[in-house]
């Protein structure tokens, strides 16, 4: 009986690892593929796929949060990203409850939290630079001067053309110049739309730091 038991246990705990990897799988093919839409908030298309990936034992609650509306679920966890709190995720009763691996529910809801921060992200970005008109053709872009490129980092930093050019030893008005001809090959006419344009055509490794890309 006590053999029994132990299998039976075993084959739980196995159940719920698969479980734990096709979620993991099913969001992250979600949120890797979805397109920010202005017609349906991403707030309820996160919340949907949740609950279509845990086949409804999995949902999310946001603020303001009242435990006695939640029957669905009988455990509740925080769903936050660094300081920025979101709601909560319910589970049904004993789903993804594991003795063995007991910290599952809280990585789901750490899960959550990355999702809708990347969600945010994209929607952010995708407002900013709704209004810049397509960059025809890219290949101008390789065509920067080395100057260009360090004013074009500068740009990014967020600093003017008087610290910029106390940074690279030229005169503010050579700033100015080379700024002036980067709008230009950018088709842009701002700092802030230089910055967009280097993001959405990934003109800028920003993993380093960032540092322009070859």
């Amino acid at each position: 009986m006590l053999r029994n038991i132990a299998v039976t246990s075993e084959e739980s705990n196995v159940e719920i690892l698969q479980d734990w990897l096709a979620l993991q799988t099913d969001l992250l093919s979600f949120i890797s593929t979805a397109t920010p839409s202005l017609s349906y908030p991403w707030r309820h298309m996160v919340e949907a796929q949740v609950v279509h990936s845990t086949r409804g034992r999995g949902r999310l609650y946001w603020e303001p949060f009242d435990i006695d509306q939640a029957t669905e679920c009988d455990r509740f966890y925080e769903i936050v990203y660094q300081r920025t709190r979101y709601g909560f995720l319910g589970l049904a009763p004993s789903y993804l409850s594991s003795h063995l691996y007991p910290n599952i529910p809280q990585d789901f809801a750490k899960l959550c939290a990355l999702l809708l921060r990347f969600s945010e992200c994209q929607l952010f970005i995708h407002y900013q630079a709704s209004g810049l008109l397509p960059l025809v053709p890219v290949g101008q872009v390789g065509k920067l001067t080395k100057r260009e490129r360090e004013v074009l980092l500068g740009l990014i930093k967020g600093e003017n053309d008087d610290e910029i050019s106390e940074v690279l030893g030229i005169e503010p008005t050579t700033v100015h110049t080379h700024r002036k001809h980067l709008y230009q090959r950018l088709d842009v006419h701002s700092a802030q739309e230089a910055a967009l344009r280097c993001f959405t055509q990934r003109i800028v490794d920003w993993l380093n730091g960032p540092l322009l890309r070859h």
